[in-house]
């Protein structure tokens, strides 16, 4: 097993011991630091796309933070990613109306706060994706 592999084994250990309770304080914390290091690019921006990558079992809820940046941003547009079903096209993202979410799992089950009538657009497009990930290896590779 290549060390890779080893490393993104031992964090999601670690990652699925964590209770709901912790998880939720440590995504409210992750959303305050990410609010607090970008403040400058936030406030400079009247008209940021933003788009989040919806959470997968436990990983830190994007949807969450881009609710947060809705109540203090409300100009800014959101998106989701949508993937084509081919994984062949290009993706696009869907904007969405994040303050329609209720928890991280409300897209999956609810696609009432997607808008409507409104095309999709490109990544390149997208001034922020947030994207949850696993951890980084010592050479600043993406573990998952």
């Amino acid at each position: 097993m290549d060390i890779k592999k080893t490393l993104r084994a031992a964090y999601l250990a670690k990652r699925y011991k964590i209770d709901a309770a912790s998880h939720a304080l440590y995504t409210q914390q992750l959303t305050t630091i990410f609010i607090d290091r970008f403040k400058d690019v936030l406030n400079s921006n009247a008209h940021l796309k933003i788009a989040g990558y919806m959470p997968f079992k436990n990983e830190v809820d994007c949807l969450h933070i881009m609710r947060c940046l809705h109540e203090l941003y409300p100009q800014y547009r959101f998106f989701v990613p949508h993937i084509p079903a081919d994984n062949l096209t290009l993706m696009t993202f869907q904007e969405i109306n994040p303050s329609a979410l209720e928890n991280g799992t409300a897209l999956l089950n609810n696609m009432g706060c997607l808008i409507k009538d409104v095309p999709e657009i490109y990544g390149d497009d997208i001034d922020i994706v947030l994207t949850p990930l696993l951890g980084f290896d010592s050479r600043l590779n993406r573990l998952g």
